[in-house]
């Protein structure tokens, strides 16, 4: 096949060169040759370079009608070699739009992924250290234990402590102070 497509092209061009040289008939010989051995290959650009010779050939051997008929099928396959390629160009096109568009969403999906999985990670930071006491909290008025959810009561520090990362320690208000230990005490003689 390869050497089929050298022959193509010689034939074609140098049927061009006999032509230029007043050698027609072998011009024409060559020519024809060229031209079947193209459109057996479907090679269009040494097709058109054919069609351009012969169509040159006819006009130097003053056979009009042949030139104007070879001249025809020469527009006619410029015309479908640049529509062939056009359509080759834009589907080439078409695949590297759709190439980068899906390159782009990758990445967009990937980055993406990284932000949620960074906000996963504080999220999750934030909750083990954060432990909060929710809703209503029964409280006794006299001895200030709490109940808990199954019921029972119990001191208000042990409930804290258990329900939150809270550590409770002891101290006496300036009231109190007053009320256990008189008038004249300071805080820091309890």
């Amino acid at each position: 096949m390869g050497n089929k497509r050298l022959v193509a092209y010689t034939c074609g061009s140098a049927g061009g060169v006999y032509t230029r040289l007043g050698l027609l008939d072998k011009a024409e010989e060559l020519i024809t040759r060229g031209l079947e051995i193209t459109r057996e290959l479907e090679l269009k650009d040494w097709e058109i370079l054919c069609l351009k010779n012969i169509t040159d050939l006819y006009e130097a051997k003053g056979d009009l009608r042949k030139a104007l008929m070879y001249s025809r099928e020469l527009s006619t396959c410029i015309e479908e070699h640049l529509n062939e390629k056009s359509m080759n160009r834009i589907a080439g096109l078409q695949v590297r739009f759709e190439t980068e568009k899906k390159e782009k969403e990758a990445e967009i999906y990937r980055l993406k992924n990284v932000e949620l999985l960074r906000m996963n990670y504080q999220l999750r930071e934030a909750l083990a250290h954060v432990r909060t006491l929710q809703g209503m909290l029964p409280i006794c008025a006299n001895c200030k234990k709490v109940r808990d959810d199954d019921g029972y009561w119990q001191q208000i520090e042990s409930y804290i402590s258990e329900h939150s990362d809270a550590k409770i320690t002891h101290g006496i208000c300036p009231e109190c102070m007053i009320k256990l230990y008189g008038k004249g005490t300071t805080q820091g003689q309890a």
